[in-house]
């Protein structure tokens, strides 16, 4: 078999180029795999500072906006004894000028 090979001297030089290209191709995929946590590493950290932070500002705007509901309350409450105060005069009047 060697003999035929060797008799046909064009197989040896393809036979080379492929037996290379395949350990090219072995080679550079073991050494160029890496695991995606890795690679992807400063991106996750990210993800995760912004996920706290928009954590936070949702927290922090809900404090606000409970707040403001609150401040409203009191507001409300404050024209609302105005009113019954009011009511309470007109009632006075009615009654006494009868």
């Amino acid at each position: 078999m060697i003999e035929t090979l060797l008799a046909n001297k064009d197989t040896i030089p393809y036979a080379m180029v492929i037996a290379a290209i395949i350990l090219a191709s072995t080679v550079g995929y073991l050494l160029g795999r890496q695991d995606p946590a890795t690679v992807c590493a400063k991106q996750i950290v990210e993800v995760d500072r912004l996920t706290k932070a928009a954590s936070d500002l949702n927290k922090e705007l809900t404090e606000c906006k409970s707040k403001a509901v609150g401040g409203a309350a009191v507001d409300c409450q404050a024209v609302c004894a105005r009113q019954v105060e009011k009511a309470l005069n007109v009632e006075r009047e009615i009654e006494c000028n009868d």
